[in-house]
């Protein structure tokens, strides 16, 4: 399992991230992620927050 240490900012970063994706409309639509397994739904939230993560270390290099 991959780990990271983080600070709050990066965190806020990612979490930005996901708001910009989500307001443009490119989020999982709830009426997908409602008729999905939670557990891949879930899932698919833990790789795309990794993924902003990983831009957010990458832009702080």
């Amino acid at each position: 399992m991959k780990t990271r240490t983080i600070t709050k900012a990066q965190l806020a970063q990612a979490l930005q991230k996901w708001g910009l994706l989500h307001r443009s409309g490119g989020c999982l639509a709830a009426e997908t992620a409602d008729v999905l397994p939670i557990e891949e739904v879930a899932a698919a939230g833990a790789d795309a927050l990794w993924q902003w993560l990983d831009e957010v270390a990458a832009e702080a290099a």
